[in-house]
This record gives structure tokens, C-alpha cells and sequence, in this order.
């Protein structure tokens, strides 16, 4: 078996996700093979020593740092993608970075939906195990629905190569065991290492859409969102920003932003080839049928401003990263919601929400996200630990809202370590229970990615 690393410097290079959760480790194996992975896994059965698997790091729930034991790293696992256009397939390695391999996969005229606003620095595995989605998730679903196989390894040092379910109807068992992969698609790393994925892609699109279409105020900016969900099938990617939002990417990253807009909606829809100027034409008529400011509408016309918008979506989150972290010293940090409802009780949610958090005191608060799947990200910017403190309270009195209306209180973030509190909200007492059972019969002893989803 391959030695751990101990060094301590680096060691704490490791030691972090995006919003500084930090653990304490006592080691970091970095595997070059399926085969050191087995024997890593295998050791630390027997041995019952804790082991976190890690990609890039870019969590924002501390699922990727581990409270004691060892990482292990799957950086090594980076081979030259298997590209299969007459399959529209792709065999990867769990450690190769998303946006570069999405990159890799146009110049074959594949596509591979799922866009996370992390996807510069998370790796496919880490994606994978954490059931990533995105803006385009309106039309194209999370990871899950692209996953074709995946060869994992058990706490044990088995390995199992599973593949997802090839029909449409199946009545043999329970439900949730009739396609196994999926136990394995977003556990956190709790139920196993995944060493190798088998992606399903699709053409590339001929060209695509982009809009900022700028409202007056929150009001009008979603109920344009709710007019459009049900007006343009077609969307891919239907998103709102607050006028916080609109602000920190004002005074940040000096995005023209209109003087007049208190609210903003990210729009991408596909065109056929040549058709982008009709499409343009429709929505724009659209916008101005429902308020928008359209002379202050920002256009997608080229790749280079398609990408610079991009851009400007991931500044909000990562941004708003930064600031909780230098609010950790005096016990504050940034406390974010990843809850989501129906899309049509969206419109309802958010005065809710706004009341929630005047109650609490609470004044640095951004509404931003994925509001075409009811799926948008609150982020509080708690100074200190008291502030943190009536943070989590909030989110709590959400949660419970979102339990009224049917939601989930984590759509694309996990629960990792620092949400398990509100598991309770999506699932009774026996449910949970029932998930720990099956983590426990795969991993008798506890090893993998020990405080992520539920404690033991």
C-alpha cells in the first residue's frame, strides 16, 4: 500500500473547502489507480481509520474536509478522456476538471448539460458525488440524469462496476434498488469512491441565447419568471438576482449594472443555427410584455459576452464565499440555503423569506439562483457568531416552510457536514435511520467520509 502523506504544509493545502470549513486530518493518500484504492480502503476497513474521499474542494457544505483520519485525494485520476461521438459517450476519470472536460467534449460536437456555477474548479467526480446541477438544470436535470456507469470501490476494497438502468418500466423489487447506481450518485462519498464514470452527452447545440433582463423591483422580476416558466418551454437556464445581488457585482466587479433595476433575470435558451436574431426578437418583445427595462436589456451575442456573463453569475457566490470567510475570525461566515419548493410557490416564499429575516435581524442578505426549479440560494453574511446564530435560526423557520410546501431543504449542494441539522425537515426519524442501516451494511465500520449527511 502507498504511503500517506504526513507533511504538515501540505497537509494544509488540503485542508479546506470554499466557505473555510476546516478539519483535521492525520494524512492524505493520493491513489494513482483503482488498485492503490482498493488497498487503501481495504487497510482502513481493517484498521477502522476514517477516510474522506476529495476532488477539488469547491464544497460549500465541509463535505470534502475531514474531521479526523485521511483524505483521499483522486487528483492523480486524470487520464485523457475515451470520447465516443458515435455514442455520444465519454469515459472519464473522477479527477479531470468539468469545464475542461466539457471544453474537450465540443471539439468532438458533444455537450454535456450540467453546469455548476463551480465548474472552473470542481472535478467530474466530485460533481458526480454530490449530484451537481446548475443553471440549465431547468431543462436538463442534475448529474444523475447523465450518469451512465460507474465503477466504485467499497469501504471494503471491492470493486463494482454499475450501470444505469437501460428500460423504461420495471416492477422487479423495491424502487429504490431497481438501478443501484444511484445509491452511489450523490452519497457524499459516504457509500463509496468512484474511480471511473461513463457520461451520456448529447450534440453540441448550434448556438444559444443569453440575456440580463433587468426589472424595477422583486415583485416584477418574478413575476416574470412565473410567466415564463410556463410561456417559453424552450428556456434552459431562467435565474434571478436580487438587487444585493445586482449590487455586489456593481461594486466588485464594476458590472454595469441599470441605475433603475432592482431585480435581474439570467435567460439562456438554444437556437438552431441562424436562428439566434429570431429568438432575440421573441424575447425581447416578451420582456417588454412583462416590465422589463428592456433598453437595459445585456445581450449574449458573442461567445466572448456569453462567457463574460457567465462570469458574472459565478462572481455573486464566490464573492459572497470570500466575505464569510473573513467573518470566521470573530465566529461569523456566510450561511447559505440550497432549499427548493414547486417553482409555483416561489412567489409565495419569498416575502416569506424577506419577513424571516427582518425578524432576525439580519440586514446582508442576498436572494439569488435557480428560480425557474423554485430552487433560489438565500446567503447571509453573518459578522460574528451572534449574527451566525440568528443566521441558522432563520434557516430553520425556512425549512420548516419549505417542509410545508413538499421541498427538499439541499437541491444541489448536499448536506455534507454543515446541514445535517435540517435533514430532519425532508425525511422522519425511521427514513433516516433506514439511510444509516444501508450506509452501515457497506461500510461496516464506519470508515468513509465519517460526519457527512448524518452522524453515527
Amino acid at each position: 500500500m502507498i504511503a500517506p502523506v504526513t507533511d504538515p504544509e501540505i497537509l494544509e493545502g488540503y485542508n479546506a473547502d470554499a466557505l473555510g470549513y476546516r478539519g483535521a486530518p492525520e494524512g492524505l493518500f493520493r491513489p494513482a489507480d483503482e488498485t492503490e484504492v482498493r488497498d487503501i480502503l481495504a487497510w482502513a476497513s481493517a484498521e477502522r481509520r476514517a477516510v474522506t474521499p476529495v476532488g477539488l474542494r469547491s464544497s460549500t457544505t465541509g463535505s470534502c474536509v475531514a474531521p479526523s483520519g485521511y483524505l483521499l485525494s483522486l487528483e492523480r485520476f486524470q487520464a485523457p478522456p475515451d470520447i465516443r461521438p458515435d455514442t455520444r459517450t465519454a469515459v472519464v476519470q473522477p479527477g479531470l476538471n468539468l469545464a475542461q472536460l466539457k471544453a474537450q467534449l465540443e471539439t468532438h460536437g458533444l455537450f454535456f448539460p450540467p453546469d455548476p456555477t463551480s465548474e472552473p474548479d470542481c472535478c467530474i467526480g466530485g460533481a458526480v458525488a454530490t449530484n451537481a446541477s446548475g443553471a440549465r438544470s431547468l431543462k436538463y436535470g442534475a448529474v444523475r440524469n447523465w450518469v451512465q456507469r460507474l465503477r466504485v470501490v467499497l469501504a471494503s476494497g471491492e470493486a463494482l462496476e454499475l450501470h444505469a438502468a437501460a428500460v423504461d418500466k420495471n416492477a422487479a423489487g423495491y424502487y429504490g434498488f431497481q438501478d443501484p447506481i444511484q445509491f452511489f450518485i450523490g452519497c457524499e462519498g459516504t457509500l463509496g469512491v468512484i474511480t471511473e464514470i461513463e457520461l451520456r452527452c448529447l450534440p453540441l447545440p448550434a448556438d444559444y441565447l443569453s440575456l440580463y433582463a433587468y426589472y424595477p423591483d422583486e415583485a416584477a422580476a418574478l413575476a416574470a419568471a412565473a410567466a415564463f416558466r410556463e410561456s417559453a418551454p424552450g428556456v434552459r437556464c431562467l435565474e434571478y438576482f436580487d438587487g444585493g445581488s445586482l449590487a455586489l457585482i456593481r461594486d466588485e466587479k464594476g458590472a454595469a449594472v441599470p441605475a433603475g433595476a432592482g431585480g435581474m433575470l439570467f435567460i439562456e435558451e438554444e437556437a438552431s443555427a441562424g436562428g439566434v436574431d429570431a429568438l432575440l426578437e421573441a424575447w425581447l418583445e416578451r420582456l417588454e410584455g412583462s416590465g422589463a427595462l428592456v433598453d437595459d436589456t445585456m445581450v449574449g451575442d458573442t461567445r466572448a459576452r456569453k462567457e463574460e456573463m457567465k462570469a458574472l453569475r459565478h462572481a455573486i457566490p464566490s464573492t459572497l464565499n470570500e466575505r464569510g470567510i473573513r467573518c470566521r475570525g470573530a465566529g461569523g461566515g456566510k450561511v447559505s440555503t440550497d432549499w427548493a419548493v414547486h417553482h409555483n410557490r416561489i412567489a409565495a416564499m419569498f416575502p416569506a423569506v424577506r419577513a424571516i429575516c427582518r425578524t432576525h435581524g439580519l440586514d446582508e442578505v442576498y436572494g439569488y439562483g435557480h428560480i425557474g426549479n423554485g430552487h433560489p440560494h438565500f446567503n447571509i453574511v453573518a459578522a460574528d457568531a451572534d449574527a451566525k446564530a440568528r443566521a441558522r435560526a432563520a434557516v430553520h423557520e425556512m425549512c420548516r416552510l419549505v417542509q410545508a410546501a413538499a421541498g427538499t431543504v439541499s437541491a444541489e449542494h448536499g448536506i455534507g457536514k454543515v446541514k445535517k441539522e435540517f435533514l430532519p425537515y425532508c425525511f422522519p426519524p425511521r427514513a433516516i435511520a433506514w439511510m444509516r442501516a444501508f450506509k452501515r451494511e457497506l461500510d461496516p465500520a464506519l470508515i468513509l467520509a465519517p460526519g457527512n449527511i448524518f452522524d453515527f
